[in-house]
């Protein structure tokens, strides 16, 4: 039997990579007024969204079967699909004029200057609503975790796993602001700023690795 953990690990590492999330939580985090406040109710957001959605994707593949062999027709059908979709994405994603989420992180400014915390945990519902490349690697991530037939409590624990690693991009940054207070403002607007300045080649980047990664995973 295939530990759970070790087989949800490279989806997890490819769902952490979300520079949307993250900037958006810097932008938070460097405003004047409750930093720390807004930025935990945003990261609250993204868990509640986060976590509704990887019950409802366990959910929906615990209704099919899993195969004798491993990994199973279904988990190759799903990656080889998600591999195309990830492809398209990062050509759309390289020929559009403006960055991945730039209205977004638009909005999210005029916030910063006078909602109150509460507004945030719907910020980070949204962010992660239209987070597609954490969203999309997520659903080969709990159907390898099915397939591996281990107990549910080793299953639930290898979820969380990468529930976790999702999270980190709006985990880090709100927990530095925690532990360091304005003195983590310097790095997070230099983090911003480096990832405004390459969004677009980033998130391309980002697509056609996690196109490569389901397509080696769906052909071996």
């Amino acid at each position: 039997m295939t530990d759970p953990i070790v087989a949800v690990l490279p989806f997890a590492l490819g769902a952490m990579i979300s520079p949307f999330v993250l900037t958006v939580q810097a932008l938070i985090l460097i405003g004047p007024h409750k930093p720390k406040a807004r930025g935990w109710f945003y990261t609250l957001g993204c868990t509640a969204f986060t976590l509704l959605y990887v019950v409802v994707v366990y959910l929906g593949f615990s209704r099919l079967p899993v195969g004798q062999d491993k990994p199973s027709l279904i988990l190759r059908g799903v990656e080889l699909a998600l591999a195309f979709v990830f492809v398209v994405l990062a050509i759309r994603t390289y020929v559009h004029k403006k960055p991945p989420g730039e209205e977004h992180q638009s909005r999210v400014r005029q916030m910063v200057a006078d909602a109150k915390p509460p507004a945030f945990f719907v910020v980070g519902l949204a962010v992660m609503a239209t987070d597609l490349s954490s969203l999309i690697i997520i659903i080969p991530g709990v159907r390898v975790v099915q397939e591996t037939e281990a107990a549910f409590a080793l299953q639930v624990v290898a979820l969380a796993v990468l529930l976790l690693f999702t999270l980190l991009p709006a985990l880090l940054p709100v927990g530095l602001a925690t532990i360091f207070g304005r003195k983590a403002d310097a790095f997070l607007l230099s983090l911003n700023h480096w990832v405004n300045a390459h969004t677009k080649l980033i998130t391309a980047a980002i697509c056609l690795i996690l196109a490569a990664f389901l397509l080696w995973g769906a052909l071996t």
